[in-house]
């Protein structure tokens, strides 16, 4: 929806500070732009972790041998029912055993995209397996794994030309420093739309002074970043959405994983469209970028909903939006993937560097298979 400024006022606020603590997100300050909102992710975490109970084969087995720690590279710990339902760890060494025969000791990065919970699964045994599919045993548990993690946050920040409203506003009228509460940062285009990404900060101001850029504003200095923040390359993404989004299809095949990343966030959270056309519409997927998963779901965002449109980010939002007809697509409708075979190697070969244990392309495939007619061509 468009946002009505108050006082008539016609500067370009790019974000509106809501209030996350209140039961109606009451607006707490309109800010012109923020210095520390976009700042690339760190490296992954490093985890130790205790394989124990373990039943090493393969090349584990023979790491267990060695003197010395072991790199064995990416390796993958699966678990559940389905296959492929696990967590891959990044450049692990095994270091050696570690409270007795059956435990053993490996240090690795978490994936970045594909972090554990913080509870263990439900499970009797976890398989293990080396990057390109060997197994190297089973194991009990995983010690060190399953826990919990905050989300990452950046900061501090600097809020420039911000016009403080309700809570704010009275607070700073007593001084810095002050903690505001929890509030949500929603990102607005030239015409006032509200887009929603999932950016929460911890209000913390450490500074207020007058800002340079116009009577009535401060510019706030905050201690706290947002969590799960955007990475620098999202904020060319952001431009484009504040001017009124891409005029032309697959302007995202250029971004890297994470950039790609960042666009489907911009597009989920835009402000959502009418229900889809009428039924029996035809939609082509343009395949020839669609080389990755978040490739896909750009491709088929686009297809359904024209340039920088969307239609799911994982494999339970593209079944949603395949079968509730909210989303720009109302059943039953014809899916054509041009180019299909492009996408399927290289989603593949993709999976196979991701350390996904299943084919992505065919489960890509029976999934709107389910709930639509698809035509590879």
């Amino acid at each position: 929806m468009g946002l009505a400024l108050p006082f008539g006022d016609v500067r370009p606020f790019r974000y509106i500070l809501l209030d996350d603590e209140s039961d109606e997100d009451e607006t707490v300050g309109l800010c012109l732009d923020i210095h520390g909102l976009f700042v690339d992710p760190p490296e992954p975490e490093l985890v130790r972790i205790t394989l124990a109970g373990c039943e090493p084969e393969g090349v584990l087995r023979d790491a267990l041998d060695s003197p010395v720690p072991v790199r064995l590279g990416d390796i993958y710990i699966d678990f559940g029912d389905e296959p492929g339902n696990g967590c891959p760890l990044r450049d692990a060494t095994v270091l050696g055993r570690a409270d007795g025969l059956a435990d053993v000791a490996v240090e690795a990065r978490l994936h970045e995209f594909h972090l554990p919970s913080d509870r263990p699964p439900d499970v009797s045994e976890f398989r293990l397996w080396e990057e390109v599919g060997g197994s190297m045993g089973t194991c009990r548990s995983v010690d060190g794994l399953f826990v919990q993690r905050l989300p990452e946050r950046s900061g501090p920040m600097t809020l420039y030309g911000v016009e403080p409203h309700n809570k704010l506003l009275r607070k700073l009228e007593k001084g810095t420093p002050v903690a505001i509460g929890r509030a949500q940062v929603v990102f607005l285009d030239q015409q006032g739309n509200q887009f929603h990404p999932n950016w929460y900060t911890q209000l913390d101001v450490l500074s207020a002074q007058p800002s340079k850029s116009g009577d009535g504003l401060v510019d706030l200095l905050v201690a706290n970043g947002v969590s799960d923040p955007p990475p620098r390359v999202a904020r060319s993404i952001w431009d484009m959405w504040r001017t009124g989004g891409p005029r032309s299809k697959n302007m995202w095949a250029g971004y890297d994983a994470g950039g790609r990343w960042a666009w489907l966030a911009a597009a989920l959270s835009r402000p959502r469209t009418q229900p889809g056309d009428s039924p029996g519409q035809t939609f082509h997927i343009d395949g020839r970028f669609a080389t990755t998963m978040t490739g896909f779901y750009c491709a088929i965002g686009e297809a359904v909903n024209g340039p920088g449109g969307y239609f799911g980010w994982n494999m339970d939002a593209l079944a949603d939006c395949l079968k509730s007809g909210q989303f720009g697509a109302t059943r039953p409708f014809t899916l054509v993937w041009h180019d299909s075979a492009i996408a399927r190697t290289q989603l593949r070969l993709a999976a196979e560097r991701e350390l996904l244990r299943t084919d992505p392309f065919e489960t890509i495939v029976d999934m709107v298979r389910e709930y639509a007619a698809l035509e590879l061509d």
